[in-house]
């Protein structure tokens, strides 16, 4: 059986796709990209053919891949809902700090992450935005009504009687639209009465013309369950295919301790001279970017340790520390573009020191005191005012940050880690440093990728987002494993390695080694069953 958006996209065979109504494309800060547009005109061809109007309660899953703007797409479905009549609208997350983000996006208008225009008319009346506090008596019958909570939150007032609290008879004169992001989050396989799956249901039952709108990269799709309710999939390898993500790159340390500086202080000193280096890269070129560097730790307590160790690197750094780089680092293709640059390493000692001095770094995780503060800081990276080279941060970042220029993640836990417990956090993780970081050249898409043909280009580097870690085999294969399947990367095609080659030391200063080239030779498997001539192995043979 068809896939209801291959079922959907079969039908535009035979009709035209449905044109996206200005009321959307006005009421928008920014043009929508050409994936966003299909999925909305899915959308529309689901509300209004006859095969799918009549389905009540209705129910969807927008099967997006993280960075591909899914919160564009919900400002655009609730312009198009309340364009139908819709008023009151339900926004659950997993996480306190993903409801902090698309408040943000979707009720802030003095934020630069607002994503409608500043004025919404729809069938020229002005729209205002509502923000519910505690319940839909606060709703106004013209007004967007939206009510952010956690899908925790959500279940606890529903399930448990309270004063004055919140009941599912409140709503059964209203029609709602639940939105729900990162929707993997909701378990459509524990169906029980006290699961949040089941409340979620329950709520979309009080009546019939109710919607429900998940939204997630990563849904659980073995089971079927959503086999008519995918509107539009669009994967992360597509969404790399399109080159709308940067590249990802493993660099992996194995230092030798130099004077007081371990492999763990090594590493992250080779992650903020790439990172600065890349800024000086877009300075050059008249870009304006301030790359950030994500220091991930295991516990808050290693946090605290490394984020004070980090402070002390900072403070004491001198330019034999970054000459030591220079000389000793196997990351041989960005390090060997660094010594040839950089003329002056005196000067660039001096830039590291002045960008991550500690009113440039900050400190998060769950428990944090200032935690609310912090997370609105960190949700406008972007932001000329905002400063921060710098986060150290445990877990909390994982999910819902939407950040474009996080260009390096160092991953300070030493010790190796199972399969469970690594790859699938740290490659969405990684998926967020993968969102791409938007300049423009004379004639390029500002939004894609440019340097794919040309990987020597020196802005190829905005394009990489480098992943630092322990030179633990292991893990590195765990963790390129999981990239590759995921979509995100794809290592089984470019794999870079490094090789040792000890050569004598009268070679090194003979000409043929100081201005030559070392090719490293590659096994194939090849498939020899079909060769049975010389012609099959060599194909001009008899013409050479």
């Amino acid at each position: 059986m068809a896939l209801l958006f291959e079922e959907i996209e079969g039908a535009f065979k035979f009709v035209p796709r449905p044109q996206l109504p200005l009321y959307i494309k006005e009421n928008l800060k920014h043009d929508l990209r050409e994936y966003q547009t299909r999925a909305l005109q899915n959308f529309l061809f689901y509300l209004t053919h006859q095969n799918y109007e009549t389905i009540k309660p209705k129910h969807l899953l927008f099967h997006m891949a993280t960075g591909s703007g899914k919160t564009m797409l919900i400002a655009s479905c609730i312009l198009e809902l309340y364009a139908r009549g819709y008023r009151d609208f339900v926004f659950f997350v997993n996480t306190t700090n993903i409801i902090l983000k698309t408040k943000d996006n979707l009720a802030n208008a003095t934020s630069a992450k607002y994503l409608f225009s500043q004025k919404i008319s729809i069938e020229n009346k002005e729209v205002s935005i509502n923000l519910i506090q505690s319940s839909f008596e606060e709703a106004k019958p013209n007004d967007i009504n939206i009510f952010f909570t956690t899908v925790q939150g959500l279940h606890v007032s529903l399930t448990t009687l309270r004063e004055n609290g919140i009941t599912y008879s409140d709503f059964k004169d209203k029609k709602l639209v639940l939105i729900a992001d990162e929707a993997h989050h909701l378990d459509n396989e524990n169906d029980n009465e006290r699961s949040w799956w089941q409340t979620v249901q329950n709520l979309l039952k009080t009546n019939s013309e109710n919607l429900l709108l998940e939204f997630t990269a990563t849904a659980r799709l073995h089971n079927h369950y959503y086999d008519d309710k995918i509107i539009y999939d669009y994967p992360l390898k597509k969404f790399r295919e399109d080159k709308y993500s940067k590249e990802v790159t493993l660099l992996s340390s194995n230092f030798s301790d130099f004077e007081t500086l371990d492999d763990k202080s090594l590493r992250m000193l080779q992650a903020v001279m790439i990172s600065e280096y890349r800024k000086i890269v877009a300075e050059k070129n008249g870009i304006a970017l301030k790359p950030v560097v994500m220091f991930k730790n295991k516990s808050t307590k290693q946090a605290d340790e490394n984020y004070a160790l980090f402070q002390t690197l900072i403070e004491k750094l001198e330019t034999r520390h970054i000459e030591h780089i220079l000389e000793h680092s196997k990351t041989v293709s960005i390090i060997a573009k660094m010594k040839e640059k950089l003329l002056h390493v005196s000067d660039f000692t001096t830039r590291i020191k002045f960008s991550f001095m500690p009113d440039k770094t900050v400190l998060i995780y769950g428990t944090s005191a200032d935690k609310e503060v912090t997370l609105k800081n960190l949700n406008e990276m972007e932001a000329p005012h905002n400063h921060i080279r710098a986060i150290f941060a445990v877990e909390i970042l994982n999910e819902g940050w939407d950040v474009l220029n996080l260009f390096d993640i160092v991953k300070l836990d030493e010790a190796p880690q199972s399969k469970n417990k690594t790859t699938t956090k740290e490659a969405q993780l990684i998926g967020r440093g993968a969102r791409y970081y938007p300049f423009s050249l004379e004639g390029d898409e500002r939004f894609k990728r440019k340097f794919d043909n040309d990987l020597t280009h020196e802005l190829r580097l905005l394009e990489e987002m480098m992943f630092h870690s322990i030179n633990e085999s292991r893990y590195i294969n765990t963790i390129k494993s999981e990239l590759t399947k995921s979509g995100i990367a794809d290592f089984e095609e470019v794999e870079e390695k490094t090789v040792t080659m000890k050569l004598k030391e009268n070679f090194k200063t003979h000409h043929y080694f100081q201005k030559g080239n070392i090719w490293v030779n590659v096994l194939q498997a090849k498939d020899k069953s079909q060769m049975k001539k010389i012609k099959d192995y060599i194909p001009n043979f008899g013409n050479i």
